[in-house]
């Protein structure tokens, strides 16, 4: 797993986001153009949909729209909270 910028990702040549590069392969999180596939070998269809958690898989050059989830704040909170004591 990596993350980073489209700028970012387009200039690395070596390390996990080169790897993921060369083999055509991540999520785009909420892409603003067809551009920001560039470092990915594609080009990205319009999208309209600017939702939260909207994105793009890519495997290989192929594209799928995806919804990755997000957790409401309380319960990620909670659910990072150590367990009460008696």
């Amino acid at each position: 797993m990596a993350s980073t910028t489209t700028s970012h990702a387009a200039h690395a040549f070596r390390g996990a986001v080169a790897t993921l590069r060369a083999a055509r392969t991540g999520v785009l999180l909420q892409p603003a153009g067809p551009a920001d596939g560039e470092a990915l070998g594609v080009t990205l269809p319009p999208c309209d949909d600017d939702a939260p958690g909207r994105g793009l898989l890519v495997t290989r050059g192929a594209v799928v729209p995806v919804q990755v989830a997000i957790p409401e704040p309380a319960r990620a909170l909670a659910a990072a909270a150590p367990p009460a004591r008696p």
